[in-house]
C-alpha cells in the first residue's frame, strides 16, 4: 500500500480510497475532534433551522457574536465570526500585510501557506526534539525582535505542548513593546481552558483566534472566530468577504455555546483519557509520546511508516507528520477518542507488532 501524506488530518475520502474500504468504515484519529460528539443542543439547532436556508444568513453572524461574547466574556464589539479558523488566519496576513513574520517548526501548515500568500518573509524558530519541540518564551521573544507579525500557537499543533497563561501573557507584553502583532491561536484550548488568554489579556497588538469544531466536533460546518484589537476591527471588517457563516453553522455553534454540562464533560473525559492512552500507546509501541495537553498526541518512532500503512489496512488512520516542517517520516499523530476506540486502536497495533 503507497500511503500518500496529505496536508491535512481527517480526509476522509482520501484516506479511504487508500484503505480500499467505503469511507464509514474508516476509524479516523488523523483529525482531532472532541470524541464525545456534537452537543445534543446542536444538532436539534441545525434540524430547526433547516427551513431558514431559503434566506441568505446574516452577513456577520450577529446572534454568533453575542453568544461567544456571553460564553467567553469578551466584548462583542471586538469579535469576527468566520467559516473556521483557517479563514481568519488568512484574514489577518492581508490585513496587516507584515513584511516579516515569525513562525516555529513544526507548526500548523497554513500559516507558513498564508504568509506567503500575504508577500511576508518567514522567520523560522525551530523548535528543539531534545526540549521535547517545546516553545520557550525567552527565545520566542528575542526572535520576534525584527519581525511585525508572530504566530503562536497554544497548545501548538501537533506537538501538544502549551504554554502557561502567564508564559503567553509575558510574550504579549513583548511583542506590544517589538511593535509586533502578535496572532495568538488557541484552536485547541477549549480542552485546557487553564492556558487560554481569552478574556484575560487586552494588548493592541495581541489578536486571539479560536476554533468552534474542535471542541464542539462540528468540522463540517467551519467555524472560528476572531478577538481584535480595536483599532483594527474597521480594516478587517473591509476586508472579510459577507455570509462566511452559513445559517445552519451559526444555529448550531450558538446552541453548543450554551451547554456547560457538555464543556465539563468533555474536559473531565480528555483529563482522564489522554494520560491513559498515551501510557498505553508507549508501553505497546516503545514509542516516544510526546507530553500534551489537548485532544492529540504526537508519536515519534522508526516504525511509523509501518504503524501508518498497517492500521489503515485494518481501517484505521492516523495523521502523517512527515510533512511539518521541522519533523520527519518518524513522527505521528494521534487524536485521542473514545475508550472503545481507543482500545481498537491499540489491538489493531499488537496485530502489527
Amino acid at each position: 500500500m503507497q500511503l500518500t501524506t496529505t496536508p491535512h488530518g481527517g480526509n476522509l475520502r482520501q484516506l479511504a480510497a487508500q484503505a480500499g474500504r467505503p469511507e464509514e468504515e474508516l476509524l479516523d484519529f488523523s483529525a482531532s475532534i472532541n470524541p464525545l460528539g456534537m452537543p445534543p443542543a446542536a444538532r436539534q439547532a441545525i434540524i430547526d433551522t433547516i427551513d431558514r436556508l431559503g434566506h441568505y444568513p446574516d452577513p456577520l453572524a450577529g446572534q454568533l457574536v453575542a453568544a461567544i461574547a456571553e460564553a467567553y466574556r469578551v466584548n462583542p464589539e471586538l469579535l469576527l465570526a468566520g467559516n473556521g479558523s483557517t479563514e481568519l488566519i488568512y484574514l489577518a496576513l492581508r490585513v496587516l500585510k507584515p513584511r516579516r513574520v515569525l513562525l516555529t517548526a513544526p507548526g500548523f501548515g497554513e500559516y507558513e501557506r498564508a504568509a506567503r500568500l500575504a508577500g511576508a518573509e518567514i522567520k523560522w524558530l525551530r523548535l528543539s526534539r531534545k526540549k521535547e519541540f517545546r516553545i520557550e518564551p525567552a527565545p520566542f521573544i528575542a526572535a520576534m525582535a525584527d519581525c511585525d507579525l508572530a504566530l503562536l500557537c497554544n497548545p501548538n499543533n501537533p506537538t501538544g505542548h502549551a504554554l502557561s497563561r502567564d508564559e503567553v501573557t509575558t510574550i504579549a507584553d513583548a511583542a506590544k513593546s517589538h511593535r509586533c502583532h502578535l496572532l495568538l491561536d488557541e484552536a485547541f484550548a477549549d480542552f485546557c481552558p487553564e492556558v487560554s488568554l481569552l478574556g484575560h489579556c487586552h494588548n493592541t497588538h495581541l489578536l486571539i483566534l479560536r476554533s468552534l469544531t474542535k471542541f464542539y466536533a462540528l468540522p463540517g460546518l467551519r467555524l472560528g472566530f476572531l478577538l481584535l484589537p480595536r483599532r483594527l476591527r474597521a480594516a478587517f471588517l473591509a476586508n472579510k468577504e459577507p455570509w462566511s457563516v452559513n445559517t445552519l453553522a451559526e444555529a448550531a455553534a450558538g446552541a453548543a455555546l450554551t451547554d456547560e454540562e457538555f464543556a465539563h464533560r468533555s474536559r473531565r473525559f480528555m483529563a482522564e483519557e489522554r494520560p491513559w492512552l498515551a501510557n498505553e500507546l508507549a508501553r505497546h509501541t516503545g514509542a516516544k509520546v510526546y507530553p500534551a495537553t489537548a485532544n492529540y498526541l504526537l508519536l515519534e518512532t522508526p516504525q511509523a511508516p509501518a504503524l501508518l500503512t498497517g492500521l489503515l489496512r485494518q481501517g484505521i488512520a492516523l495523521r502523517d507528520c512527515a510533512n511539518f516542517r521541522g519533523l520527519n517520516a518518524h513522527f505521528l499523530r494521534t487524536a485521542v477518542r473514545s475508550r472503545r476506540e481507543n482500545q481498537r486502536l491499540l489491538a489493531a497495533l499488537a496485530v502489527i507488532l
